[in-house]
C-alpha cells in the first residue's frame, strides 16, 4: 500500500465513521478542519499538501474541500480549509443531497456472490450506515464516478419507479452516487429488484481496465 493509499484509507476511516471515537469533531455538515486532522497522532507525519493531493487525485471524489472562516471565529475574514466524506457516513451528518425525482434514473448496487445468497433473500440492508449506496450505471460508463466496486461480482438493478410508488427516497451526493435509506427498517426488499447480472472475470478485469476495451 502506498502512503497516499493508507492516507486515504485513514481519512475515509474517521471523515465518515471514527471521528468522535478519536475526539474529532464534525461539523453538522460533515466538515471539519484539515488542521484539525493534522494536530491529530493520527496524521502524524502528514501535510496540508499530502491531504489535498489525496483529494485531488481521488477518481471516486470521496472528499470535499473548502475554506471557510474558523470555527473559534464564524465572523473572521481569515480563511481555513475544511474538509470532509461526500457520502458512506455511519455518524449522523446532514449531508447536502439532492432528490432523486426521475422514476427511470438508472440504479445499481454491486455485491459480491456471498452477499448475495443473502440479499436475494432478505433485500438491501444500509447496515451501519445512513444510506444504501448504488451507482448511476455500469462501472465502465463514462459518467459513473462511484457508487460501486468495479470488482463487483453481482450486479442488481432497482426498479426506481416501483420503489418510488412505495414511499422509497434516492438521493444523489455531491460525487454522483445514488443513495436510499431504505424503509424504515433501512431495507429494501427484494421485490423491488428489477433484475441481477452476475459478471464473469473476464467482463470485470474489462470494466476494471477500461483502456483495454475494444
Amino acid at each position: 500500500m502506498t502512503k497516499e493509499e493508507a492516507l486515504s484509507r485513514r481519512l475515509a476511516k474517521v471523515l465518515r465513521h471514527t471521528a468522535a471515537s478519536h475526539q474529532i469533531t464534525l461539523r453538522e455538515d460533515g466538515f471539519v478542519p484539515i488542521q484539525t486532522l493534522l494536530d491529530h497522532r493520527l496524521f502524524r507525519g502528514d501535510t496540508m499538501e499530502d491531504i489535498e493531493a489525496v483529494v485531488a487525485a481521488d477518481a471516486k471524489q470521496r472528499y470535499a474541500i473548502r475554506e471557510e472562516a474558523p470555527l473559534s471565529d464564524p465572523s473572521s475574514t481569515t480563511r481555513v480549509k475544511w474538509i470532509r466524506a461526500n457520502q458512506g457516513h455511519s455518524v449522523k451528518v446532514e449531508v447536502e443531497l439532492t432528490p432523486v425525482t426521475d422514476p427511470q434514473q438508472t440504479v445499481i448496487h454491486g455485491t459480491t456472490m456471498q452477499a448475495w445468497s443473502i440479499i436475494e433473500k432478505e433485500g438491501l440492508s444500509r447496515m451501519k450506515r445512513q444510506h444504501i449506496h448504488f451507482a448511476a450505471g455500469l462501472p465502465s460508463d463514462d459518467q459513473v464516478i462511484s457508487g460501486m466496486r468495479s470488482s463487483s461480482s453481482v450486479l442488481i438493478w432497482i426498479d426506481v419507479a416501483k420503489s418510488m410508488a412505495d414511499g422509497l427516497s434516492f438521493y444523489r451526493s455531491a460525487n454522483g452516487v445514488i443513495l436510499s435509506p431504505g424503509n424504515a427498517d433501512g431495507i429494501i426488499a427484494p421485490c423491488y429488484f428489477a433484475r441481477h447480472e452476475i459478471r464473469d472475470r473476464s467482463t470485470r478485469r474489462k470494466q476494471q481496465n477500461p483502456s483495454k476495451r475494444s
